[in-house]
């Protein structure tokens, strides 16, 4: 495994991070570790999305086309669905 150094970190950070690990009965370190490790993956979640943006893109258009135009927002019909069953017995 490899080891990094991390300079200049603003003092409200560094005690969070020491709150946090003194709330979980965890060392510093274990907390900055998973802080990291989280951030990593947020960011390969992200560019795994926006790699993939440009093919769901495509087949929305390609759905849009069989349907002949264009297809409806999907929140008004989410939003009508959940109501409908709210008002059911």
């Amino acid at each position: 495994m490899k080891q990094i150094t991390v300079r200049d970190v603003p003092d409200d950070v560094v005690e969070a991070l020491r709150e946090c690990a003194r709330d979980g009965g965890q060392s510093l370190n274990s907390i900055a570790r998973t802080a990291l490790a989280e951030y990593a993956a947020r960011r390969r979640w992200r560019r795994r999305l926006a790699e993939q943006l440009p093919a769901m893109d495509a087949l929305r258009e390609r759905i849009a086309a069989r349907r002949g135009g264009e297809l409806p927002e999907s929140v008004p019909l989410i939003a009508s669905d959940r109501e409908r069953r709210r008002s059911e017995p």
